[in-house]
């Protein structure tokens, strides 16, 4: 490592001496993902802590990282080949992410603390909730992270016992996620990948992972299973209709998605978008530059807000999507729910995809492969101030309204 190199680079974004400093460089792979935390733009910098001035990136966009400098509470992250980002400006997630500063190695293991409330609990072997629940707050090293057809994350808690992710902020991005269709639906048969998931129907489960204490007075004992968290803006409808005669046309499916997306803007009083052909070949080139759950805006050639999706067409067939209008909602919906955010809900920047389609356009387009999707389209600068508005809420559910899918 050159360390005269690395010095100058952390004095100039960390804005601090660097007599004394012990530099750690590591070289991240693809899971490891910076997400800009900023109100506005985020300054980019050359290796010689020049600030990069035609260039910037977006709030709430998620960037590649190679190396990553260490110093104490100092740290830069290369996020292309000579632009570098402040930590202070980004959240890192993936397998470096505990050289983030100010956290403890300790912490590279997947751990999670309930939030939203105390949250019920999913028993795999006897595919129902349990009668034990989790207390708001309370901090839980993670298992095996399931997937369902519903776009459901289900995460281990105990040998038995697993929480919805919508409960949950995790320290980084789990390293392995085992897709199961029914995995978390009461009532459905389950698949798994461990046989002994299906051989106890105990429900003294005592095999607890409870971070930062010896007893479990985060485990709430309860008789009242009833789930209260109905998310009341989203239609949840599922069809069982045969899906393998579905041929899907990205063109068609653009229409169907600017039709729907001029809803959702007339439902929360934005000006209407239109595709274009410029937009919709973007939006392609973009989606193919992708990698399954490896997004990557780094690889960006136009500066033009952007959500991208890992629900490519192989996983919109799990769920049950047999036409092109259908794919058009659940790309909308996916976006708007945010699920999948890498900003957990309670943070700024959660709700960062939703303010980009409410305040997109006028020019759009929408890409698809098969295993990726991605929006974009202009930056709607005239209302930034209520793009920022909806992007730094940092409560449960902001004041906009979606649509059902019989809006068009």
């Amino acid at each position: 490592m050159n360390l005269s190199k690395s010095a100058s680079i952390i004095a100039a974004l960390a804005m601090a001496s660097t007599a004394g400093l012990i530099f750690t460089q590591k070289q991240a792979n693809a899971s490891t993902i910076a997400t800009i935390t900023t109100n506005g733009p985020a300054t980019l910098y050359d290796i010689n802590g020049n600030a990069i001035t035609n260039r910037a990136l977006s709030p709430n966009s998620k960037w590649a990282v190679g190396s990553i400098f260490v110093s104490g509470d100092k740290a830069i992250y290369q996020v292309s080949t000579n632009e570098y980002l402040r930590s202070t400006e980004a959240n890192l997630t993936g397998d470096y992410a505990y050289l983030q500063p100010n956290k403890s190695a300790a912490s590279a293991k997947l751990t999670g603390q309930i939030i939203n409330g105390t949250t019920t609990l999913y028993r795999d072997d006897t595919n129902s909730m349990s009668n034990r629940m989790l207390a708001n707050g309370s901090n839980w090293a993670i298992g095996k992270h399931y997937l369902n057809k519903n776009g459901d994350d289900f995460f281990q808690v105990s040998t038995h016992e697993y929480v919805n992710g919508k409960h949950l902020s995790l320290n980084h991005a789990p390293e392995q996620t085992i897709y199961s269709a029914n995995f978390g639906i009461s009532g459905a048969h389950v698949d798994t990948d461990d046989e002994a998931n299906t051989s106890n129907n105990n429900n003294n489960d005592n095999n607890w992972s409870n971070i930062g204490t010896d007893d479990n007075s985060n485990v709430v004992n309860t008789n009242n299973n009833t789930n209260t968290n109905v998310d009341t803006n989203t239609d949840n409808n599922n069809t069982s209709t045969d899906t393998e005669t579905y041929k899907p046309n990205v063109a068609n499916i653009n229409k169907y998605f600017v039709a729907y997306l001029n809803a959702l803007h007339k439902a929360n009083g934005t000006a209407p978008v239109h595709s274009t052909d410029h937009f919709m070949s973007y939006a392609q080139q973009r989606a193919e530059q992708q990698n399954g759950n490896n997004l990557d805006h780094s690889t960006a050639t136009e500066n033009d807000s952007e959500n991208l999706s890992s629900a490519g067409f192989n996983y919109m067939n799990y769920v049950g999507v047999k036409s092109d209008k259908d794919a058009a909602y659940f790309l909308l919906k996916d976006w708007y729910d945010e699920d999948n955010n890498y900003a957990a809900i309670g943070q700024e920047g959660h709700f960062g995809h939703r303010a980009a389609l409410i305040y997109s356009g006028p020019e759009v387009g929408l890409g698809i492969t098969d295993s990726d999707a991605a929006f974009d389209a202009n930056w709607n600068m005239a209302q930034n101030d209520q793009f920022l508005q909806i992007y730094n809420y940092t409560g449960s559910n902001p004041n906009t309204k979606f649509i059902s899918k019989d809006s068009i």
